[in-house]
């Protein structure tokens, strides 16, 4: 399973009566077993398994997404569609606008905002009021000035003549 760019292994572990989750990256070798693997029950159901195990992988209505994209940004939608029937409705010097049929959700959103200003939602209304409030808040996060920095500008201006 892919995960935010992690790669898992869902494998059952002799002791455990339900699969874990490794991640890829922390294995250093593989050997291979002598012992034959365990079945895997019949009621299994991987995107079941996913949806409580993995974060952010709830499942969403399914919406209607457009999206503006800058072109260096562009080519990784083109090598790795968003979602079902993928299309490309404009292509502009600076911005490429594409549309995809995907799931509203959290992962949804934390992708959109890892694209930084690389990206703009277009649509739907709600998810770009969404992203807006987010934004927003975001910035207020950087916009403020530490408050030494206030004392230090209101010192400079009491000592102007």
């Amino acid at each position: 399973m892919l995960q935010e760019g992690t790669l898992y292994l869902v494998a059952y572990h002799h002791e455990r009566v339900i699969p874990l989750l490794y991640a890829c990256h922390r294995m250093s070798k593989v050997r291979l077993q002598k012992a034959s693997a365990q079945e895997i029950p019949t009621n299994f159901s991987l995107k079941t398994f996913a949806q409580t195990n993995l974060r952010f992988a709830e499942p969403g209505s399914l919406i209607t997404l457009r999206v503006r994209a800058k072109r260096e940004v562009a080519h990784l939608l083109e090598e790795r569609p968003i979602g079902a029937q993928q299309t490309v409705e404009s292509r502009g010097r600076t911005w490429v606008t594409f549309r995809a049929k995907v799931e509203d959700s959290d992962a949804l959103r934390w992708w959109i905002l890892s694209f930084g200003t690389g990206l703009k939602v277009l649509g739907p209304s709600g998810l770009v009021k969404s992203l807006r409030e987010t934004t927003a808040a975001m910035a207020q996060y950087y916009a403020r000035r530490p408050r030494r920095a206030r004392q230090d500008i209101a010192d400079l201006k009491a000592s102007i003549p």
